[in-house]
């Protein structure tokens, strides 16, 4: 009878022993893998967005750095790229999105969701965007924004070197436009001169540089090569007889760079089309145009003027890009959000489903092992029906259960550890995050273990006083 009481007391040990350690495990897992609130403060304490970032940036900006450098973008397509990245690629942008699929995704796996959703919010990102693009736009050169739009067909001569300097200060931009002033003046005596060598008669050209001219000293013949002959020296004696007429000369260059505005906006117009872009886009690129132009052809206009004007403008540009690239994306996604899930394949959806079986299984798991353990003690009880048997059987399953885990747990991390450390990863920060990761989880799995160890000693030592208390009461009994 006493043998059998033993053997019940060891196989009630042994059931309540892997049944502890089995709970000890499933608690571990929910506090830690299953607890959405775990995986964001150890993504978090761990710089883990660091590392989500860094691997975004290293997975679409290597194709995107090479769009950049491609020199047929132009400087505004690769500020918008740019922008469009730096809002993508934040750091807090991915911590927010990810932790909120982070809880989509436990919602699921816990049953408190029907349906697996996994979802992109841009609207934080389109913000940043404009913000970011309209910052990039205003600090850039204004050289370099316009220096892909052709002029070629104007009479506009920009020099984009002439513009940098008007931009920076307000000397480069007197000198600008007074070197721009003498450009179009340039053009202007060129032209009236050309005009004039071709409307004035073989006598009158000849008469400018044959002193004392007879006509009757020349045949047609003979005049026509004599004005190709001194073709140099006739267009200079009406250079100087033109710009002798300096206030005839000052208003067609006043004329001149009026009429600069109106072909530079036309000329911007034909290269962005209406018909093609957003007409905002399209009035923001001529009104940074006609800024510029006015800039360096207007007196009136004032350095300080000019640079706020300036500014203005290239927000307004950087403004209408931003509206026109989130309002195509929005058309596209229907909104601005993107449902991964919604586009899932067969096979992943079937993941989905497995690990919330799984997940299932684990959850009632813990309740269904903590009432095995309940049912194990109340019979370890029945077995003898005395304190000191259940205290101690229970102690030793506690202490047991304890220190296997807790051996488990450090081999199961150092063997890990030693894995993913000696793996070529592609990103080696994902190797020390999961590291750290691992680390985490079984320090909390361990420090369960020890505390189970630490119960059991508390119970095995209360089963010692108890026996101790009650053979006193015993001895006691019988003096008596």
């Amino acid at each position: 009878m006493r043998t059998r009481k033993l053997l019940s007391l060891l196989v009630l040990g042994l059931l309540l022993t892997g049944t502890i350690g089995a709970e000890n495990a499933l608690v571990a897992t929910h506090r830690t893998v299953l607890d959405p609130g775990f995986v964001k403060q150890s993504l978090a304490e761990e710089g883990g967005y660091d590392v989500l970032s860094t691997a975004a940036i290293e997975t679409l900006g290597g194709p995107a750095a090479g769009e950049l450098n491609n020199s047929e973008m132009g400087v505004l397509a690769s500020l918008t790229a740019e922008a469009y990245s730096e809002a993508l690629l934040d750091p807090a942008y991915l911590e927010g999105q990810t932790n909120a699929n982070i809880d989509e995704t436990y919602a699921y796996l816990h049953g408190d969701a029907a349906e697996p959703r996994l979802a992109i919010d841009l609207a934080p990102a389109q913000a940043s965007f404009a913000e970011n693009l309209e910052s990039s736009i205003v600090e850039t050169p204004t050289a370099d924004l316009v220096g892909d739009l052709d002029f070629a067909d104007t009479a506009f001569p920009l020099d984009t070197a002439l513009l940098r300097d008007a931009e920076t200060s307000e000397a480069g931009f007197l000198a600008a436009r007074a070197e721009l002033r003498e450009t179009v003046r340039e053009q202007v005596i060129q032209q009236a001169v050309g005009q004039a060598f071709e409307t004035a008669t073989d006598d009158q050209l000849l008469a400018l540089v044959i002193a004392n001219y007879d006509s009757d000293d020349y045949t047609a013949t003979e005049k026509a090569r004599e004005v190709e002959t001194r073709r140099s020296a006739i267009e200079a004696a009406l250079r100087e007889r033109i710009e002798a007429d300096d206030e005839r000369v000052e208003a067609l260059t006043d004329e001149a760079l009026a009429e600069l505005e109106t072909q530079a906006v036309a000329a911007v117009e034909a290269a962005v089309p209406p018909e093609e872009l957003d007409p905002a886009l399209v009035a923001a690129t001529t009104d940074l145009t006609a800024v510029v132009v006015t800039g360096l052809t207007d007196e009136d206009v004032t350095y300080n003027a000019f640079t706020a004007a300036l500014v203005d403008a290239k927000a307004t540009l950087a403004q209408a890009i931003a509206t026109e690239m989130n309002e195509q994306l929005a058309a596209e996604l229907g909104g601005t959000e993107l449902v991964l899930t919604e586009e899932l394949p067969a096979e992943s959806k079937q993941a989905f489903e497995n690990a919330r079986t799984v997940v299932t299984v684990l959850d009632r798991g813990v309740v269904v092992l903590a009432g095995i353990s309940l049912v194990l003690v109340g019979l370890t009880w029945f077995a003898d029906r005395s304190g000191v048997t259940l205290l101690s059987t229970v102690g030793g399953a506690f202490v047991l259960a304890g220190g296997i885990s807790f051996a488990l747990g450090s081999v199961a991390s150092t063997q890990l550890g030693a894995a993913i450390a000696s793996s070529d990863g592609p990103i080696p920060a994902f190797a020390d995050l999961v590291l750290a990761l691992i680390g985490r989880v079984t320090s909390v799995f361990t420090g369960q273990s020890l505390v189970l160890v630490g119960l059991g000693l508390g119970c095995i030592l209360g089963a010692v006083v108890l026996h101790y208390h009650v053979d006193s009461i015993d001895h006691l009994n019988a003096a008596t």
